[in-house]
């Protein structure tokens, strides 16, 4: 018998926690061939024998029913009425109450039917056709449903009924419908009805009652021994009494209570059995399972089957888990700078933090011709507005989220212009003055004052006397900005011979006439 029991939070679930185990209870259900009484026969149908082989195999059980008879010191219980069709198992009939009231008294676990010979014997043989079994059929079909009501994990096995001795053909038609497709559309999740053939296995000399005239429907000893080797056959390929005899597989389950969208987590368990694990959601749309991975696909109620197989040793698992399947929970990203603005070529580094607590952000340029980002410093390229965003990708709580654009403003570098020129000139003597800029541009030199003062190239010409302003300017560029220096230059006139500076040239001439005239008189 498969005992599975459940830990709540943190949802460790156990398994196949041993229990004293219950007697499996047995219906023998049907006609005469399960009553056994009368005919001469001494025995009460195969349920004796079979009682025997169950016992002696160490099965914990016992017959249930409405009926009685004595196998020694032990009665035996059990549910089968002389000249019953499937109809009165149903419905009630030859003074039996019907199927569902009977059910009421007692609890089944498997149930033994056998269960349409009658219906084959009160028809007339030239009667019988297909319809008539396909009645029966239907009949049994409304037994099991019954019983499956009662108990919906109950086990059935289903005869073929054995041979009429008189006319083994007429229980073919019945049998021949009762295939095992038939047992699998018949039965449910929890309830198998299972195809036993009794029919194939009985000969002349099994009948009691099969010379005399008698038509020939009851076991013998030997039929009757037959008869119960084949439902023990079925019998102990069961579960529920296979279990008696497997161990606890100490099976756990550990699975979170809660889990989040988008994500993938592992139910982790343990076992003694070495039988494989199957894992099967059955909410697809919440979740699927790849074996013990669980991968969340929306909100909602995720439940996964766990199963283990039993073997020889331990009994089977089954059990759903179920874990609450929440949305990511929002975050919200900021972005800081070192700096609010930079010029080219200059780096600043760049800081993000989260409501969530997360440390790992990805740093992110919109604007790659001006500014790029290499982890999280940023390096200026060009002039102009560098936009920035952080992105944090989230993690199994939290939704990925984007900072706000972030801003940074780029200049251009500064540059100076030195100009060399002199401070003052006379006018009529032109001259040379130079200039360079610091960041190794072309400098252009002007005039400012035209009239005072002319270039060309880089040669000044004076004009007159004035202030001569002299400009040097360097335009920039995408890197540096603009500028210009200038330089004031006084011009003057050169200074004109009159009296007073001609009168050292006047004596200095006349000594020296003087001075060549003494020479010739001596």
């Amino acid at each position: 018998m498969r005992r599975l029991f459940t830990l709540l939070i943190p949802l460790i679930f156990l398994f196949g926690l041993p229990v004293s185990a219950a007697p499996v209870k047995i219906l023998p259900l049907g006609d005469s061939i399960t009553d056994g009484a009368g005919y001469n026969n001494p025995h009460s149908s195969y349920r004796d024998e079979l009682y025997d082989l169950l016992t002696n195999a160490g099965y914990s059980f016992e017959y249930v029913g409405t009926h009685s008879s004595s196998y020694g010191q032990i009665t035996l219980k059990h549910d089968g009425k002389p000249s019953i069709r499937a109809d009165q198992i149903l419905n009630g009939g030859l003074g039996e109450a019907p199927l569902t009231t009977k059910l009421n008294q007692y609890s089944i676990d498997i149930v033994l039917l056998h269960a349409g010979t009658n219906d084959i014997i009160q028809v007339n043989a030239s009667s019988i056709n297909d319809n008539s079994h396909a009645i029966t059929k239907s009949e049994i079909e409304d037994i099991i449903t019954t019983l499956q009501a009662k108990n919906p994990q109950v086990t059935i096995l289903v005869a073929k009924v054995i041979p009429i001795y008189q006319n083994p053909d007429w229980s073919l038609g019945l049998n021949t419908l009762l295939t095992d497709s038939w047992a699998n559309a018949v039965s449910s999740n929890t309830s198998k009805v299972i195809i036993v053939d009794q029919h194939s296995n009985m000969s002349a000399n099994d009948y009691a009652d099969g010379n005399s005239g008698q038509i020939g429907v009851h076991p013998n000893q030997s039929g009757e021994t037959k008869m119960a080797n084949k439902w023990f056959d079925s019998l102990k390929e069961l579960d529920v009494l296979a279990d008696q005899f497997r161990s606890d597989p100490e099976f756990t389950l550990t699975a979170p209570s809660t889990a989040y969208v988008n994500n993938s987590f592992t139910l982790v368990t343990t076992s003694k059995s070495n039988e494989v694990i199957n894992f099967t959601s059955t909410s697809p749309a919440i979740c699927s399972a790849n074996q013990q991975t669980i991968t969340t696909i929306s909100t909602g109620l995720c439940t996964v089957l766990v199963e283990q197989a039993a073997n020889n040793d331990y009994l089977a698992v089954s059990q759903s888990v179920a874990i609450t399947i929440l949305d990511k929970k929002e975050q919200t990203v900021s972005l800081a700078a070192a700096k609010q603005n930079i010029t080219i070529t200059k780096t600043i580094d760049l800081k993000a933090t989260s409501t969530s607590g997360l440390t790992v952000f990805t740093y992110l340029s919109s604007t790659p011709s001006l500014c790029n980002v290499t982890d999280n410093t940023v390096t200026a390229l060009a002039a102009g507005k560098c936009k920035l965003t952080a992105t944090q990708a989230g993690n199994n709580e939290y939704k990925a989220a984007t900072s706000p654009v972030k801003i940074i403003s780029i200049e251009k570098k500064l540059q100076t212009v030195t100009l060399v020129a002199p401070s003052e000139v006379k006018t009529g003597k032109d001259f040379v003055v130079s200039a360079k800029a610091s960041s190794s541009l072309s400098a252009k030199i002007s005039s400012t004052t035209p009239t005072i003062c002319t270039i060309t190239k880089n040669k000044v010409k004076p004009l007159k006397e004035g202030i001569c302003v002299i400009k040097a300017s360097q335009a920039g560029n995408t890197t540096f900005k603009a500028v210009s220096n200038k330089k004031t230059i006084t011009v003057t006139e050169p200074k004109k011979a009159g009296s007073l500076e001609l009168l050292p040239l006047f004596f200095l001439g006349l000594f020296g006439l003087f001075s060549r005239s003494f020479s010739r008189k001596t």
